[in-house]
């Protein structure tokens, strides 16, 4: 469940206490002692329990929830050095491609086919245009 959709639980369970059919000294007194607790390890009530019911278990769910938040990290690094490294060698190859065909061009246009060269130099230039700028324009950005 989100943080949004607990919030939105935690809300509601609030209204439905407010409108319960009790006692308005009840009513105050359940929404006093209503406790909302949310992350990433259970309450330390909650915890309490469990370690009653098998001892050391509350020290486990907490060294679980600890490596968890670990593996997460690792692999948040991981996936943006490999976002990181595709981009750059997008980049570099994008780049000697765009070389490659203004070489290719002016090779064309040195061996009697401007049209055809002028064209390809056209389009290189307008694709160098496109690697150096295309990031500032993406629309997908968040």
């Amino acid at each position: 469940m989100t943080n949004k959709e607990n919030n939105t639980h935690d809300l509601d369970l609030v209204k439905t206490v407010k409108h319960a059919i009790v006692q308005e000294k009840e009513n105050q007194e359940m929404i006093a002692t209503l406790e909302m607790y949310n992350g990433p390890i259970p309450h330390p009530k909650v915890l309490e329990g469990y370690d009653k019911l098998d001892p050391g278990s509350a020290k486990r769910i907490i060294n679980n929830g600890i490596e968890e938040s670990k593996h997460r990290r690792k692999m948040e690094v991981i996936t943006l050095k490999h976002i990181t490294r595709s981009f750059y060698f997008r980049f570099i190859l994008a780049f000697i491609l765009a070389i490659l065909f203004g070489l290719g061009s002016f090779y064309l246009v040195l061996n009697n086919h401007p049209i055809i060269g002028s064209t390809f130099v056209g389009a290189t230039l307008i694709s160098i245009v496109i690697i150096f700028t295309g990031e500032i324009l993406n629309p997908k950005k968040n």
